[in-house]
């Protein structure tokens, strides 16, 4: 005699905890992974120390999940800590790298105790946020069987994961990940939405977020991107790009404009052609001087046939080839937002030009694939904005 199977109550108290522990580990992953990716950009220092944020993170959802049996209903201060957190990067966005002799960096500054102070206060206060969140699984974890809830947590995480990675590929923005994370938020705790206090708290992390980015960014699949212009004053001053002209590629005394990597200094969008800018003017000394740097290589291989550029950027090395003489050239650069902006801000047009193949790659793959035959090959600085000790024996160009 078959025996009737007794059917699943969808709403029973451990499929309800499942689900909740599957939106909770959704929550937390795709959080972590927003901060590790935002923080960086908002405050630059960050970007040089890149697993901070990930320990951090870590470290809070750890000593959540080990107070779990306290029942100190942590969740309530989770508002507070995440407007908290946001303040804290509002507040530091500027603060430089640390300085020590032994660190060699593209364009370093001098640091003191403040700059290690605020890395301390990122990664204890990114760690306390995460710490509700922990408590709220570990409390989740003792209410179902081991392997049922490490299947329902493992979802959730590879979910949070693949969505994120989505949303970092086809649009990231800050602020519309931080709205994802309040508003999973406030359908995990709605009896947290009816205090005034909350909602407050929410939305004030909300607009301050909007205040650490530019607003015309760009977040790149690598970067927090921003074109800004040189003041009139000097070079080390910056003001908000305006938009580029119309005719940029063919006007006369062209601007030059700066591209920022996570807030410092990256590279220059310009022309060096002298044939463009007006003998005694500004613009034409400093083509003059800048130029003289990109025409060293060409003392030693004049006129080349074919040049490879790896880190061609804004373009500059790239024009440099086409100034002297090369019959093709490939351009290797392996943010394709670098190349956007470049076609827009760069008054060189290299990336449009006939003689030009664009290759958005990494270096290292390119070279494994390319053609033999170069009569040249140019490197750019590449990851000209990552921290190095001088005592490394191992460069990102010689990998390369």
């Amino acid at each position: 005699m078959w025996r009737s199977v007794p059917r699943l109550n969808i709403a029973s108290p451990d499929r309800s905890a499942a689900i909740r522990l599957f939106a909770l580990s959704f929550l937390s992953l795709f959080l972590e992974l927003m901060m590790i990716r935002w923080v960086p950009g908002a405050i630059r220092l960050v970007a040089y120390y890149a697993n901070l944020m990930l320990i951090s993170s870590f470290l809070g959802i750890g000593l959540g999940a080990m107070l779990a049996e306290r029942r100190a209903n942590l969740i309530r201060w989770f508002p507070a800590l995440l407007a908290a957190d946001v303040l804290f990067l509002v507040l530091c966005r500027n603060i430089l790298l640390p300085g020590n002799p032994a660190e060699l960096r593209f364009m370093a500054f001098e640091g003191g105790l403040t700059n290690y102070l605020v890395l301390l206060g990122v990664f204890f206060l990114n760690a306390a946020l995460f710490v509700p969140l922990g408590e709220q699984i570990g409390q989740l974890f003792q209410r179902l069987s081991n392997l049922r809830a490490y299947a329902w947590d493992l979802g959730g995480s590879l979910a949070g994961t693949v969505v994120f990675g989505l949303f970092a590929v086809l649009h990231f923005s800050p602020q519309i990940g931080l709205a994802l994370a309040v508003l999973l938020f406030g359908l995990l705790y709605r009896d947290q939405l009816r205090q005034v206090r909350t909602i407050v708290l929410l939305v004030l992390a909300l607009a301050l977020s909007v205040l650490t980015t530019e607003r015309r960014a760009v977040w790149s699949a690598y970067s927090y991107l921003v074109m800004v212009a040189p003041s009139e004053v000097s070079w080390e001053w910056y003001t908000s790009a305006p938009r580029p002209p119309a005719d940029l590629m063919t006007m006369r005394d062209p601007p030059s404009y700066i591209l920022t990597v996570n807030q410092n200094f990256y590279q220059i969008h310009r022309t060096n052609d002298l044939r463009r800018f007006t003998p005694g003017t500004r613009g034409h000394a400093e083509a003059d001087t800048v130029r003289v740097v990109y025409q060293i290589p060409y003392i030693f291989q004049p006129k080349p046939r074919r040049v490879a550029v790896v880190g061609s950027g804004g373009g500059v090395d790239v024009e440099a080839a086409l100034l002297n003489g090369a019959g093709h050239v490939d351009a290797v650069e392996i943010d394709p937002a670098i190349v956007r902006l470049a076609r827009r801000y760069s008054a060189a047009g290299v990336y449009d030009h006939p003689k030009v193949a664009v290759h958005i790659d990494d270096a290292r793959a390119f070279f494994e694939r390319a053609t033999p035959g170069y009569d040249l090959i140019s490197f750019g600085f590449l990851d000209s904005h990552g921290l190095f000790s001088s005592m490394a024996n191992i460069r990102l160009d010689g990998f390369v």
